[in-house]
């Protein structure tokens, strides 16, 4: 997960941060809100009134006052949920009246004992997961031709078969551990991984 910080300098008495996500594919397992606060208060404002998926957290942001802190709100599909709380003043890009700069949340190594998986089987399931949905919206049906049943064309999105094809190859490089107990599945993403 990214967070793209944006920081207006001016006026110095009105100072303030947003911080905007973007996902990739390895954080759609996981649900992700933004909040902001003050250290050591237990109310703050949320970005959202509830949690987002993964796939649909790109472009979730908030606002806060150079004195509040970013809360990184995750949450797993058993329902386990972590905050994790960076400090903009960390972050800050002095200078200029408004500074752009990112950061990398790592998340994953909080939810390995809830997942039961290490953060790199997090990422493979995620790749997966993923890859499953291509599979099935990219798939070419075949059946026996009747006439009395209309011929209907389906139209294959051809970003979707390049991303389906980019996340076997990523697949077959890195997780061939993750599918030791699955061969039948290994066995079609190898093929798929095959330029």
């Amino acid at each position: 997960m990214t967070i793209y910080w944006t920081f207006a300098n001016t006026p110095t008495s009105e100072q303030y941060f947003e911080a905007q996500l973007e996902p990739s594919v390895g954080d759609n397992i996981f649900e992700f809100n933004l909040a902001v606060r003050k250290r050591g208060e237990n109310t703050g404002l949320m970005a959202a009134d509830d949690y987002v998926s993964g796939k649909d957290a790109h472009g979730l942001m908030i606002r806060g006052m150079r004195e509040q802190d970013l809360l990184l709100l995750v949450r797993d599909d058993k329902g386990t949920e972590k905050r994790i709380r960076f400090s903009p003043s960390l972050h800050w890009a002095e200078g200029g009246d408004v500074a752009y700069t990112q950061s990398i949340a790592d998340y994953r190594k909080y939810f390995e004992d809830s997942q039961g998986l290490t953060e790199d089987h997090m990422y493979c399931k995620a790749l997966f997961d993923e890859y499953q949905y291509l599979e099935a919206k990219t798939a070419i049906i075949v059946r026996d031709y009747d006439p009395n049943v209309p011929i209907e064309a389906k139209y294959i999105d051809p970003q979707d078969l390049m991303r389906r094809k980019i996340l076997a190859k990523e697949l077959a490089m890195s997780c061939k551990e993750y599918f030791e107990d699955m061969p039948a599945e290994w066995h079609d993403i190898q093929l798929d991984a095959q330029d």
